[in-house]
């Protein structure tokens, strides 16, 4: 794996998920939900989880009468925090300073990532993004809701980080004392739990980034020992309620977003995507040496295949999704592709390999002005071989 940033592409049900879900575990001890465990296919007599780190391969067996996996010696430890954007929409936290075997890691619903994650005994694990947004706000030192909103607004469009803005926290609920803060939109006021559901992905991953990094600092300081100098971040589907225009911001801006953490730690990524923009969104800043971008596929013998990808540009969205990475023979409808492969076979002399409904030039030609625009580029080609024809 690349020390920056690996990205998992390939189609659905090939196990993408899966191998997050593992690197939490190899990384954590525990699984991202109960619903979440690596069970063995049915039949299995000898599963396990191989790792390599270090240079050496580290093994974990399942034992089927304790139901878990058991890890080998010298498994590896993780010195850092790592961070999980599952895709469920909630998120996985663990820190090697918080957890142990009592309390693994938290794992934060789409409900308690805003309302607060309780402990025991009136204690709180995580106050939530309601509470925290108004504490870190109100505190005489603001880095923290500072440092909140330079990488809220970093993950967002360049067009919508200086329209939205911090609104006033209002009662709204008579059965509920709390008040919840609002953003300031163009087009009005929104209270914080009631924004998009992109909105929601990237404000609740920017608060969970620089609430996952101080925490850790801050655990540092109270235990007396030393930060981690990394920071670990899975995304599933990074592309997740997103616009194409925020799909293409966020993994540059969280690249550059934790450079403005206190004491800088390294990032690594791992991440999961069926976007081409995604893809073309990192052309500018894909370094060799630390990015890493593999391909799932199938084999000949319907076996899954992890293939690292010899890195390219493309140049944009259409051309990635033509790539092997994405498998399409053409960026159109699939009517239009049909069109366009019964008129190249047509244009070759290739009479034979026509369906049925397109024998002829007049079909191919109505079925291509009902399913191509006309600035399609393949129109040039056309109409000079139906000029050249006599049509």
């Amino acid at each position: 794996m690349a020390a920056r940033m690996n990205l998992l592409v390939g189609d659905n049900s090939l196990g993408k998920t899966f191998i997050l879900d593992v690197m939490w575990w190899a990384a954590t001890e525990t699984w991202p939900g109960p619903r979440r465990i690596a069970w063995p296919s049915p039949g299995a007599t000898d599963a396990f989880i191989r790792v390599h780190a270090g240079g050496s391969i580290h093994s974990a067996g399942f034992d089927p009468g304790r139901q878990e996996w058991i890890r080998g010696p010298a498994w590896p430890n993780i010195g850092c925090p790592v961070l999980y954007a599952r895709v469920d929409g909630g998120f996985s936290v663990f820190d090697p300073l918080l957890h142990d075997t009592q309390l693994p890691a938290y794992h934060l619903t789409a409900g308690t990532l805003w309302d607060g994650l309780p402990g025991t005994e009136g204690k709180w694990l995580c106050k939530g993004l309601i509470a925290d947004w108004l504490h870190w706000s109100l505190r005489e030192d603001r880095s923290a809701f500072d440092t909140l909103l330079r990488t809220f607004r970093a993950l967002m469009p360049d067009d919508h980080d200086d329209n939205v803005r911090p609104g006033p926290a209002r009662r709204r609920d008579k059965h509920d004392d709390r008040e919840i803060p609002t953003l300031i939109h163009p087009y009005g006021e929104v209270y914080i739990d009631h924004i998009s559901a992109g909105m929601k992905r990237v404000l609740g991953f920017a608060y969970l980034l620089v609430w996952t990094w101080m925490n850790h600092c801050e655990q540092a300081r109270l235990q007396g020992k030393a930060t981690g100098r990394e920071i670990i971040v899975l995304i599933d589907e990074v592309e997740m309620h997103l616009h194409p225009r925020w799909q293409r911001r966020l993994l540059p801006a969280l690249l550059g977003a934790v450079q403005g953490l206190v004491d800088a730690p390294h990032l690594q990524v791992f991440g999961s995507t069926h976007s081409p923009m995604v893809l073309a969104s990192i052309e500018p800043l894909f370094d060799r040496g630390q990015d890493k971008v593999y391909h799932l596929h199938l084999d000949e013998e319907r076996r899954v295949v992890i293939d690292e990808v010899s890195w390219a540009k493309f140049g944009d969205a259409s051309s990635w999704l033509e790539s092997e990475l994405f498998g399409l023979e053409r960026a159109t409808s699939q009517e239009a592709e049909r069109a366009l492969d019964a008129a190249a076979a047509l244009m070759r002399g290739e009479e034979a390999a026509l369906p049925a409904e397109l024998r002829t030039q007049e079909q191919i030609n109505a079925e291509l002005r009902r399913t191509l625009a006309e600035s399609h580029p393949f129109w040039l080609r056309w109409k000079l071989f139906v000029d050249e024809a006599g049509g």
